[in-house]
């Protein structure tokens, strides 16, 4: 909500939102979006396929193997995320919408969260991969 007001918040108080562009979040909201983010930066990234794409995601599965990892497309942290054993646990999720599917990495004790940080001009400046443990 800042984000969204951070110039309207600024000019009626002089306070300053100290806050990511609109445009930055929704990538950041949206897994889909942050693979291909990351891909498109060339920063190292989950191999991965929408579960709307049964092709790509089928190809992932064949290159990858299993387990492979389902994660809803918008939410935080590990809410949501289901290991997948094998074909028959991936059918399953053909009839749903918004998963990202991602080659499974680390293993089940373990999270890796990524961040970076850009300039006013959308420069990547910095960034952290840290492994949380859940």
């Amino acid at each position: 909500v800042l984000a969204e007001h951070a110039a309207e918040i600024r000019e009626q108080t002089g306070a300053v939102c100290v806050v990511s562009k609109p445009g930055h979040l929704k990538i950041g909201d949206d897994k889909l979006l942050t693979c291909h983010w990351l891909k498109e930066h060339n920063f190292n990234y989950p191999r991965y396929a929408a579960i709307e794409n049964r092709a790509e995601v089928e190809k992932l599965a064949k290159v990858c193997g299993y387990p492979l990892i389902a994660k809803p497309r918008f939410g935080k942290g590990a809410h949501g995320i289901i290991e997948i054993c094998n074909s028959a646990d991936l059918e399953v999720l053909y009839s749903h919408k918004n998963i990202v599917i991602e080659e499974a990495l680390g293993d089940a004790d373990s999270e890796y969260t990524a961040g970076c940080f850009c300039d006013s001009n959308g420069q990547v400046r910095g960034t952290i991969v840290f492994r949380r443990e859940l």
